[in-house]
């Protein structure tokens, strides 16, 4: 995959490469990348650490490259996020990695 691209890219790029891709936010997997907009429209890349209690839970990098851990409401992203799309850390069709 080319990870220079616009991160909203890279969901057509993993899923042209035969990466597991999903659309809907409820479909959150811990260890997924997590791609979008934050609230100011800069790219958001994350992984998903946890899915629990409704809420998803993911990490991104600050800019000094400290790891900062985010929770949102599985029912209400859009208030901290425009959400683009998942890439699960498998392949389509054979489920493994």
């Amino acid at each position: 995959m080319d990870w220079t691209d616009a991160a909203y890219l890279w969901l057509d790029s993993a899923a042209q490469k035969g990466w597991v891709v999903k659309k809907s936010f409820m479909d959150a997997k811990p260890g997924a990348l997590i791609v979008g907009l934050d609230r100011s429209r800069n790219d958001l890349v994350g992984i998903v650490r946890e899915v629990r209690d409704g809420k998803i839970s993911y990490e991104t990098l600050d800019e000094a490259g400290k790891v900062v851990r985010h929770e949102i409401a599985a029912e209400t992203p859009g208030r901290d996020i425009i959400f683009a799309g998942y890439i699960w850390p498998e392949r389509a069709g054979d489920g493994k990695p």
